[in-house]
């Protein structure tokens, strides 16, 4: 019922035959075959996950090729059936294939898991977009992406009612985190203001060396325009407008060089902790800073421009950092 795998750093592939233990509850790892698809004979592909529908907690896939032949062994490990498993965890090996763009989003789209599943984490992806299933994941608690190195954006993430944790790591073609805007942000006929990201609480940016702003510059209607300024960050002729994150506690950013504004924090009232480091280019922080009353600790590190407008000492606007309890600029 059990079999839990921890650090065997030199485990290399599962045994056949491993799709018999149907009652197996626990997996909390499974070794895809460095030689796929050419296995050794005692090797299993994933496909012995087909059969594994009473599957709890954990499962992380280990050691993903990135070639044609993945592709349909994805789809049979039939992740869809395993409406008990909570998080999912891919990794797929480092160096990657020059044509694995292609391959690698045909293997993500067959590992769709059951609506049920809480946590996704996904490493070394190749590919430039995410599945379309990951916006039926309502339950989704956290979702991390890490060194995917050709994902361009993000789906629109702030559909997912139940996200309260979402990490960004090394992305190196990410330039906005929204290609499009999100549709659902904002209504041009009510002039109404819906839910963005009405969960989350924690965001984690790091090494995104390409990252200019949360979305691209697009146009609603004649009377309503959602543009990017000078800064890239995000602005609408209707100031109240601008997306919110309603429950935002935590919000870290290292380095993402240019990255030039983050205005789009200025409606976080529940912000308690914001770090901010080796962002050569961030110019200032939002301009509402004082209705951030919630906000407890500022970190400025490492950030030349940002740092001479809030140094102590001679910073010209100081003042509107003043009053938080905790800083650290250096």
């Amino acid at each position: 019922m059990h079999l839990e795998i921890d650090e065997c750093d030199s485990l290399t592939y599962m045994s056949v035959g491993l799709g018999q233990l149907t009652n197996l509850q626990t997996l909390s790892a499974f070794y895809v075959h460095s030689g796929f698809p050419s296995r050794h004979s005692d090797s299993s592909g994933l496909q012995e996950l087909g059969g594994l529908n009473k599957l709890r907690g954990e499962l992380e896939i280990k050691n993903l090729g990135h070639g044609k032949g993945v592709t349909l062994d994805c789809k049979a490990a039939n992740l869809k059936e395993k409406q008990h498993l909570r998080t999912l965890t891919i990794r797929w090996k480092e160096v990657g294939l020059d044509d694995a763009n292609n391959w690698d989003e045909a293997s993500l789209e067959g590992f769709e898991p059951h609506p049920n599943l809480k946590g996704l984490s996904l490493y070394h992806y190749q590919g430039s977009r995410l599945p379309s299933w990951l916006l039926l994941l309502t339950n989704l608690v956290s979702f991390e992406l890490t060194s995917s190195p050709k994902c361009q954006y993000l789906p629109t993430l702030s559909q997912l009612p139940s996200l309260k944790y979402l990490s960004l790591d090394s992305l190196e073609a990410m330039e906005y985190i929204s290609e499009d805007g999100d549709s659902n942000e904002l209504s041009s006929s009510s002039r109404v203001q819906t839910p963005f990201f009405p969960s989350l609480e924690f965001i984690w940016l790091y090494k995104c060396p390409n990252l200019k702003g949360w979305r691209r510059r697009r146009k609603m209607d004649s009377s309503v325009e959602l543009n990017s300024d000078s800064d890239n960050s995000v602005e609408i002729t209707e100031h109240h407008l601008l997306p919110s994150f309603p429950r935002l506690s935590e919000l870290s950013i290292w380095y993402c060089p240019t990255l030039t504004s983050i205005e789009w924090i200025h409606n976080c009232k529940s912000l308690r902790l914001l770090e901010i480091r080796n962002c050569l280019n961030l110019a200032s922080l939002p301009e509402g800073m004082h209705r951030l009353t919630s906000l407890q600790k500022l970190t400025i590190k490492d950030c030349p421009i940002l740092l001479q407008r809030y140094n102590r000492d001679t910073g010209k606007d100081w003042a509107k950092i003043a009053h938080i309890p905790e800083l650290h600029l250096s």
